[in-house]
């Protein structure tokens, strides 16, 4: 089970077609951080695009806390971002999923449409340069941090709200 024990746990994501002219940048800098980083797992679930894939997995696979994985699941992926302490990531999904367990994060891409997130803390830009994306990673990772405020995406209710308004909508036209 994740989030046990003294370990901490970092997802990392990346797929975004602005990002694969520096993946060998990006993947040098996870490299360094778990490095850094011993005691933190960091969790990948591996992009299909072959040129993506094999950078990542020559860079990362030799180091023993980097779990590199097939894509994850709805579930499994949300199980691993519930028991992350820090997700670094280009995905705007992400983004919006992750303030809903508090956790922050590092938005490796020079501009985001998610500014919400911007605003209240629960993410920073890091963009994709190697020694940015290490210095604000081991931060986080080495010192506490509270995000309190409540997640400017939503509050993960709307499928309830929604199912509410269909099973109405049917009962007022019967």
């Amino acid at each position: 089970m994740l989030g046990g024990g003294s370990n901490k746990f970092c997802l990392v994501t990346l797929h975004r077609r602005e990002n694969h002219e520096k993946i060998h940048e990006l993947s040098a800098a996870i490299k360094e951080l778990a490095s850094r980083n011993p005691h933190t797992f960091f969790i990948l679930p591996l992009h299909p695009n072959p040129n993506i894939r094999g950078v990542l997995q020559n860079t990362l696979k030799p180091l023993s806390n980097i779990i590199l994985t097939e894509s994850l699941n709805y579930i499994d992926l949300i199980n691993v971002l519930k028991a992350s302490h820090l997700v670094l990531t280009d995905s705007g999904g992400i983004q919006e999923e992750a303030p809903s367990f508090k956790v922050k994060v590092l938005v490796l891409r020079n501009f985001t449409e998610r500014t919400a997130g911007l605003a209240l803390g629960f993410s920073e830009l890091v963009g994709n340069d190697k020694k940015h994306i290490v210095q604000r990673g081991h931060y986080f990772l080495n010192h506490p941090y509270i995000l309190e405020s409540q997640n400017p995406y939503g509050d993960g209710l709307a499928s309830q709200r929604i199912y509410q308004h269909i099973k109405n909508f049917f009962r007022s036209n019967q």
